[in-house]
């Protein structure tokens, strides 16, 4: 929606300011897209032919301040697909369009001149960014507005809203004002009697100050929703199927709503992490996805994940359970060669070789199970510290305890030096990862191998400036590919909530050690 407005005002403006801010954003909003689009390769049966047509698509997932469950599953026939046919020519042809694509399929105006730098992103996408404001900074901007601030609460807190602030408790005190006064208006509905605001209608009738206290107290409940202050990091290899991508936000612990912390693809297939089944609240389909949110970091094309057990408040009604979406069969169906972890009931006949269950079964010193999946020289690995499997679960790939970590390792064969083999692959992961999660951090020991070598490679030209500007922080690495490395996933427990803090900081117990 936000796309097709800055369209209309691209198109239609008579003002070169506006033209041209419109401009900047419509460019930033599609290098986002093209970051996270995928080509794959799709085939059609032709009943009359002998063979199949094969043509170039694309999926699209990615993570995500406010999705549904669909969105994280399913990658194709979407709006946004057909935007990106029209910018790259993957995809399928359609005559039907809604509102994004077919705004953009009618602005000659912008098709004629697409920026190179919008479009170098399928192929070479931003590495990292970093979405809004600091969120005290945001609310103090939004509220100061010269363009907002002339029209009162009505036009500070639909902004405040939009930018999922809601009953966060910097935000609470605008939205409380806001809903009371909402019924004194003409042709204004009283918003307590709305639909979406059902559930909390009782808080009516706690006076402003408790109130306030009481959002305040439960913070893990009413700061996860918020969008700004995320930084986001993405690996993809677009010609190899692989995508990783994690975002890092200060509401780890909270109750994540409709957020997505982090997918990967695989060609044309997603994974990731959940926490709890998603729920819906007197109709607000999909109003909780995401239990409680990890904290998480990425370097490159390995990402951390990690889950703590949320408040016992949040757990009244709703599942905690941490899963994985691994989609196994579709896997399979498309060919593709799966490893599971064996365990005492699993029940699986689907294996292409019982040796390689049987040798999946054995687990490190560090008791990290894995799951593993194959296309030519691409492999995707999976492990988690109480990882269950069992094809009769649904979801067969879950967590033994709510307190977890989870590790994702994508790598292309080609350009990663020294991996001879997809059981050279599953042997570095099973047997050379270990890892130790305690109240504040993540500490996973992994061979450097696994790590994608240009990233590595760009680490040792840097290596003595980052010494030299990171006072006591141990950065060594060799040359000697065999080294570990150790990688830290960082986060701050205070009173009321988790924040993630600089993953930089304090020196392994061995010297030949690599913080990242």
């Amino acid at each position: 929606f936000t796309l097709s407005a800055l369209f209309n005002l691209y198109d239609f403006s008579n003002d070169i300011e506006i033209i041209k801010l419109s401009e900047n954003c419509i460019n930033q909003i599609l290098e986002s897209v093209l970051s996270f689009a995928m080509p794959t390769m799709s085939s059609s049966n032709h009943h009359h032919e002998h063979h199949q047509e094969h043509h170039q698509d694309n999926v699209f997932f990615s993570v995500t301040g406010r999705g549904y469950s669909q969105h994280r599953t399913i990658g194709q026939g979407y709006d946004i697909n057909i935007l990106i046919y029209l910018l790259t020519g993957y995809g399928q042809k359609t005559n039907q369009c809604k509102h994004a694509s077919s705004f953009l399929a009618t602005s000659k105006k912008y098709l004629l001149k697409i920026p190179l730098s919008v479009l170098s992103k399928f192929q070479h996408p931003k590495l990292s960014w970093h979405i809004g404001l600091e969120t005290k900074l945001m609310i103090k901007t939004i509220i100061n507005d010269i363009h907002l601030k002339n029209g009162g609460l009505n036009e500070i807190v639909p902004f405040l809203w939009s930018m999922g602030g809601y009953f966060h408790p910097d935000v609470a005190h605008h939205s409380i004002n806001y809903i009371n006064h909402s019924g004194h208006e003409s042709h204004s509905m009283n918003l307590w009697n709305h639909t979406n605001f059902h559930a909390i209608r009782h808080l009516r009738f706690i006076p402003h100050t408790p109130l306030l206290y009481l959002i305040k107290k439960l913070r893990k409940l009413t700061a996860g929703s918020i969008l700004t202050d995320q930084h986001i990091t993405l690996f993809k290899q677009p010609e190899a199927g692989l995508l990783v991508s994690t975002v890092q936000s200060h509401e780890v612990g909270c109750v994540g709503y409709q957020k997505m912390p982090w997918i990967a693809v695989f060609d044309k297939f997603p994974v990731w992490t959940g926490c709890g089944s998603p729920r819906s609240i007197n109709g607000s389909h999909e109003l909780i996805s995401h239990m409680s949110l990890p904290a998480t970091s990425q370097y490159n094309n390995i990402a951390l994940i990690s889950y703590h057990a949320p408040s016992r408040i949040a757990k009244l009604s709703v599942s905690s359970m941490v899963y994985a979406h691994f989609p196994i069969n579709d896997f399979r169906e498309a060919g593709f060669e799966v490893i599971v972890p064996l365990t005492h009931n699993t029940v699986d006949n689907h294996s292409s070789s019982s040796s390689s269950l049987l040798s999946s079964s054995s687990s490190s010193s560090s008791h990290i199970k894995w799951v593993f999946v194959r296309n030519g020289s691409s492999y995707l690995a999976l492990g988690c510290d109480h990882l269950y499997y069992d094809a009769r679960m649904d979801p067969p790939l879950q967590s033994l305890h709510e307190d977890c970590f989870w590790i994702c390792i994508a790598i292309n064969k080609t350009s990663h030096i020294g991996i001879d083999s997809f059981e050279h692959f599953q042997h570095l992961c099973r047997e050379k990862i270990t890892g130790n999660q305690n109240h504040n951090q993540l500490l996973v020991s992994c061979p450097s191998l696994l790590l994608n070598q240009d990233s590595f490679s760009s680490i040792n030209i840097n290596q003595q400036e980052k010494e030299d500007q990171e006072e006591g922080i141990n950065l060594k690495t060799k040359n000697d590919h065999d080294d570990n490395l150790t990688l830290v996933c960082k986060w701050h427990c205070g009173d009321s909530h988790w924040y993630p803090v600089s993953s930089n900081g304090g020196g392994g117990d061995d010297d030949d050690d690599f913080i990242v």
